[in-house]
């Protein structure tokens, strides 16, 4: 499988979102046809073990994007709550992302 590489410049969308009452600022980076191909989410404490575990989260999500997995299936790996809505926040973000489309 090979990897989809993104242009040097890109559409990208930002959002503020909050789950368990933490705040969230996602960026969403976008190849030359509006698919979702990037995630960048900052938790706000820099240092911080939740900060880190989202944006390395956000890395990984990435990667699995750019390498052609369905947003839709990493949306239903991912945790939910009673709901069925997404139980964390990365997929907070990518239902949002998901949304969009």
């Amino acid at each position: 499988m090979t990897r989809v590489r993104l242009p040097n410049r890109r559409e990208a969308d930002t959002a503020v979102f909050e789950h368990a009452g933490r705040r969230y600022v996602m960026t969403i980076g976008r190849d030359q046809f509006g698919e979702p191909r990037e995630v960048f989410i900052d938790a706000g404490r820099p240092g911080d073990d939740l900060n880190m575990m989202a944006r390395d989260l956000a890395v990984v999500s990435s990667l699995a994007l750019q390498y052609g997995a369905p947003l839709a299936v990493l949306l239903d790996a991912l945790d939910k709550d009673q709901d069925g809505r997404p139980a964390g926040p990365l997929g907070v973000a990518l239902a949002m992302v998901g949304a969009d489309q």
